[in-house]
C-alpha cells in the first residue's frame, strides 16, 4: 500500500502531489511520499509545483522502463531551518549520465527543456539542483531558500 505521510497543508502542493500518485497507480508505479515540513513553505505554489512536478514526472517515466526493479518511486519534502529540500528517487537499469541528459521522446526538439526550466527557478530562491545517478537508483534532490521573504 502506498503511503502519503501527512499531506503538506498547501492544497496546490496536496492536489500535486495526489494527482501525481494517481498517475504513477495507473501506470502500476507505487509512489511513496514522506513529508516533513517544521515550517511553512514560502515559495510560490505554482514554482514549487514545476520543480515537483517535472522531478516526479521525470522519475515515472523512468521508472515505466525499468525491467530488472520494484517499480517504485519516492518523494520527500523536508524543510530544514530556512530550507527546503526535495528529493525524488527512482529506480534504474542501468547508470546514466546525469551530465549529458537527453531527452528519450520522440519529437525530441519539443522536449528536454523541463530541467532547464528547473534549474533557473531554482536559481530563482537561490538554491540548486542536483542529479545523481547509481547502477540501480536516480536521485534528483533540489535545494531551495526558504525564508520568508518578508
Amino acid at each position: 500500500k502506498d503511503s502519503i505521510n501527512g499531506l503538506s497543508g498547501n492544497s496546490i502542493i496536496d492536489t500535486l502531489l495526489l494527482v501525481k500518485k494517481q498517475i504513477a497507480d495507473s501506470k502500476t508505479i507505487k509512489m511513496d511520499i514522506a513529508l516533513e515540513l517544521s515550517r511553512t513553505i514560502n515559495i510560490d505554489a505554482v514554482d514549487f509545483s514545476v520543480l515537483l512536478g517535472n522531478a516526479i514526472d521525470n522519475a515515472i517515466e523512468a521508472t515505466e522502463k525499468t525491467t530488472k526493479y520494484d517499480k517504485v518511486v519516492d518523494v520527500n519534502i523536508i524543510t530544514k531551518n530556512a530550507n527546503i529540500v526535495m528529493i525524488v528517487k527512482n529506480p534504474v537499469d542501468k547508470i546514466v549520465d546525469t551530465n549529458n541528459l537527453i531527452t528519450t521522446k520522440r519529437k525530441n526538439q519539443y522536449h528536454g527543456f523541463g530541467l532547464l526550466q528547473m534549474k533557473n527557478l531554482a536559481q530563482k530562491y537561490n538554491g540548486e539542483i542536483l542529479l545523481d545517478c547509481s547502477e540501480t537508483e536516480f536521485k534528483t534532490t533540489i535545494y531551495l531558500n526558504n525564508a520568508d521573504n518578508e
